[in-house]
């Protein structure tokens, strides 16, 4: 709700800046009692291969570009919108990850039977999507327009 009275006076960009300061207190404070970020720095220096610096980079820059797409959502449609949308986003995301985590955690690739399954899903949501949208707004017929 702050986010969308800032939203008012400031741009996407400006709260981005604003939101990186006030979060650099907990990270600050996180670090000052659990000292991770020396730990990390050094396992990244000594024992990282040289594949996760490039993905901990495409991470974090996405991460920079999602949370100025958020601030800039939040700018043009509201904190609820945003709120609702990003829910849905999350529960597709947790779907997909939950689906496709059968190769990850028992070393077992999916199969065409997955994929399948992950595409009639989809397309079952579409189908009740678009059948919702048509039964929210009644069409008028000839004889309800005449009464």
């Amino acid at each position: 709700m702050q986010f969308e009275v800032l939203s008012h006076t400031y741009q996407a960009m400006e709260m981005l800046y604003m939101h990186s300061f006030n979060s650099l207190i907990v990270y600050l404070v996180a670090d000052i009692i659990q000292d991770e970020i020396r730990d990390a720095f050094m396992y990244m220096m000594t024992s990282a291969h040289p594949l996760f610096g490039a993905s901990f980079a495409v991470l974090l820059v996405s991460s920079i570009f999602f949370q100025y797409a958020t601030f800039a959502c939040i700018e043009q449609n509201g904190a609820l919108t945003t709120q609702i949308l990003s829910n849905v986003r999350a529960a597709f995301q947790i779907f997909i990850a939950y689906f496709l985590s059968i190769y990850l955690f028992y070393d077992v690739s999916p199969g065409f039977l997955n994929y399948l399954g992950l595409l009639c899903t989809g397309c079952a949501a579409y189908y009740l999507y678009n059948q919702r949208n048509s039964d929210s707004m009644p069409q008028k017929s000839q004889w309800a327009s005449k009464a």
